[in-house]
């Protein structure tokens, strides 16, 4: 009688009873039904979610009223930001103390993260925004 061993990873060994050729056949057989129960489950929640609905997702054409405020509000800051910015920089250029130095430093960062932040943020709502 013949059997293979198959290495299958992960220190894993397995006793196949046969040759290798019919462990290659029921290896495409176990791998052919695997691809149609996962295009099954693909399938599935599509036909599930068109049968619900029979609007189509609506694209985001205008901001709301809280996104309205919020690109006023960011249209304001922005500037602000980047004066304060300007200042610590040129406060880092006068000071020769390295712990103001290090302080200015850190809080330049900090400021330079929220300043790009709220820069993608008005990005994203300039476009919904005229």
């Amino acid at each position: 009688m013949d059997h293979c061993f198959v290495l299958e990873g992960d220190g894993k060994v397995k006793d196949f009873p046969g040759n290798f050729s019919q462990y290659r056949a029921q290896k495409d057989e176990a791998l052919k039904a695997q691809d149609k129960e996962k295009e099954k489950a693909i399938e599935e929640p599509r036909a599930a979610s068109d049968v619900g609905s029979s609007e189509v997702q609506k694209e985001k054409v205008k901001l709301t009223y809280a996104e309205r405020l919020e690109f006023q509000e960011l249209d304001e800051s922005i500037p602000s930001l980047e004066q304060k910015m300007n200042g610590i920089s040129e406060a880092l250029t006068e000071t020769n103390d390295p712990e103001e130095l290090a302080r200015l430093t850190s809080t330049l960062g900090s400021l330079q993260d929220e300043l790009d932040s709220k820069t993608e943020r008005w990005m994203y709502l300039a476009e919904f925004a005229g």
